[in-house]
């Protein structure tokens, strides 16, 4: 894939020229996204501090330089890991591959370093998916990982285990026959272990267990009212957390 293009000749790319279905040229390749503003400038600096000692935040300290990423269509080299696996063309309410768009995208780790992960998207919400990171990015919010759910065989639960955000996966909600917005590719997933799901008897995954306590708040973690969830609000992504019957902390997504 090409490196992020910029100047002025770089397409103005917007949720509504994505939506509408403008993500790919004449000849179906991808379009590239400019470093920056995709819905707007949102600069933060959050310092938080009691007396003169640091508080320990979900935040590390951002990245000096720009938030780069990549957005077109599926590659070939995707797809074939794909196929099978986390996309079942066999079945018709699988989201067809222009319906889908594939981000590579900048991410802070947790030893403050520069990460560079991959995800797939519904289309509709590949604009606002990047921004959602850009804005990740200037938080310094750590990801532990952004890879594909095929390289876990499309298992939810292995991928949970390992500790690894991900977004399109053709499954249905766990322990019924609905399909879940990660089918649709309208579903991230952050850092599942520091953000588990806690259902009123069990802890997914379990290595979620060490992060229940939701006031300790530590790096990776998700929690109201903190700059992440503001970020999640500011660009309509409904959060899991704010849930009732179960509280999703990892999972964002958008009906």
């Amino acid at each position: 894939m090409m490196a992020v293009a910029t100047g002025p000749n770089v397409p103005d790319l917007s949720i509504d020229t994505l939506g509408s279905g403008d993500l790919y040229g004449p000849d179906r390749s991808f379009v590239m996204v400019p470093r920056g503003d995709i819905l707007g400038s949102h600069d933060v600096a959050i310092e938080q501090r009691f007396g003169d000692s640091p508080v320990v935040t979900a935040l590390l300290p951002p990245p000096k330089r720009s938030f780069a990423c990549e957005l077109g269509a599926v590659p070939p080299a995707a797809r074939a890991r794909m196929e099978g696996c986390s996309w079942r063309g066999d079945d018709p309410r699988c989201p067809r591959w222009d319906a889908l768009a594939y981000l590579r995208v900048d991410h802070v780790t947790f030893d403050g370093a520069i990460g560079e992960g991959e995800l797939v998207v519904a289309t509709a919400i590949a604009a606002r998916s990047v921004e959602l990171f850009r804005r990740l990015w200037q938080l310094g919010f750590p990801i532990r990982q952004l890879r594909l759910v095929d390289d876990y065989g499309a298992s939810d639960d292995a991928s949970m285990q390992a500790d690894n955000s991900s977004a399109f996966n053709f499954r249905t909600i766990a322990g019924s026959q609905t399909l879940s917005h990660h089918a649709l590719g309208r579903a991230i997933d952050l850092n599942p272990v520091e953000n588990p799901w806690r259902k009123p008897n069990r802890i997914e995954p379990p290595a979620g267990a060490a992060f229940a306590d939701r006031r300790d708040v530590r790096p990776g973690m998700i929690v109201r009212s903190g700059p992440v969830v503001v970020t999640f609000d500011e660009l309509g992504f409904e959060w899991g957390g704010d849930w009732l019957h179960a509280f999703d902390d990892h999972h964002v997504m958008i009906r």
